[in-house]
């Protein structure tokens, strides 16, 4: 038995090693394939995910950052493994179209992201989270709706079409309208 689970750990640990290094359709194809609804046009870096990934559903166009890990099982229950060694507790996560969610982030089981959010880097997120929301923190909250946060984007000076820069051109505008 323990050879089983040794040889288990082996192949998750492999499973997860060719995640993270292989590029975002060979990330994808692995995550549906372990049974994860993921709609069009996503980039997910996430670098953990639980066995339970047919519990997560992702909508269109989702960014997922590095480092961040969605969880569908309540670890915690085994606080209570003395009154029944066999429980086990899970939940799903669903993450809405258009939601962008920052590095570090945890989705803890029992969470549902509405569409057109956006979840600040490090933050801990269970529970639902409104369409058109900000959240940030541990734990996760609201601060403000996403048109409050374009606004905010729309009239920063460092605001400006770079993607279609030159690295040199990019380096000059940015030390140009960042202040030091």
């Amino acid at each position: 038995m323990k050879v089983i689970n040794v040889l288990k750990r082996i192949r998750r640990n492999l499973v997860i090693f060719v995640f993270e290094n292989s590029n975002n359709a060979m990330r994808i194809k692995i995550w549906r394939r372990m049974g994860v609804k993921i709609g069009e046009r996503c980039r997910i870096h996430c670098s953990s995910f639980s066995p339970e990934s047919y519990l997560i559903e992702i909508g269109n166009d989702v960014i997922i950052a590095r480092n961040t890990k969605l969880i569908t099982h309540e670890g915690a229950i085994c606080v209570f493994h003395h009154e029944n060694p066999k429980l086990d507790l899970f939940g799903r996560i669903k993450i809405g179209n258009n939601v962008f969610i920052g590095m570090n982030c945890l989705i803890l089981p029992k969470t549902t992201i509405g569409n057109n959010c956006v979840v600040g880097a490090g933050s801990v997120v269970r529970g639902t989270i409104p369409d058109n929301s900000v959240v940030i923190g541990n734990p996760a909250r609201v601060i403000m709706k996403i048109e409050t946060y374009r606004n905010n984007i729309f009239s920063n000076p460092a605001l400006y079409e770079y993607k279609v820069l030159s690295d040199e051109e990019k380096k000059r505008i940015l030390l140009e309208r960042i202040p030091s």
